[in-house]
């Protein structure tokens, strides 16, 4: 008996290319964050839709296939467990944004709501990342 064919790895966009790829037609950004984290803060960006994690299997069929999508979360492990589950069902062009949300703040990217109460939520990583 054959063990099952293994995905691919994973795609991964740093921030800033995450950045530059939201310049280009099609992108859509998912955010699998939880609700509460979602209503706090949201990247300022022209399209994305918001399913949280655990929400995700049962949801997954509202991420257009077609679409190039980027997943994000917080630090970027919640979006990368995210981004196999949408590979494992078919998804073809998704990436995950490693190092999250945390790291866009970092680099003064865009973003609506309240910052200082979500970085009270999520205390800074002082670890020095990509980008």
């Amino acid at each position: 008996m054959s063990a099952p064919d293994a995905l691919p790895q994973a795609t991964e966009y740093c921030p800033t290319t995450t950045m530059k790829r939201l310049g280009e037609n099609n992108i859509l950004i998912v955010d699998v964050r939880s609700v509460e984290d979602y209503s706090l803060l949201r990247l300022d960006v022209p399209e994305q839709i918001h399913i949280p994690l655990e929400q995700l299997e049962e949801r997954f069929t509202e991420v257009p296939a077609g679409r190039d999508v980027i997943v994000v979360s917080v630090d970027g492990s919640q979006s990368l467990k995210a981004t196999y589950f949408l590979m494992y069902q078919g998804y073809t062009s998704v990436a995950n944004m490693k190092m999250g949300i945390r790291q866009w703040l970092k680099r003064d990217f865009p973003v609506t709501g309240d910052i200082a109460a979500w970085q009270q939520k999520h205390p800074a990583d002082h670890s020095e990342g990509c980008c």
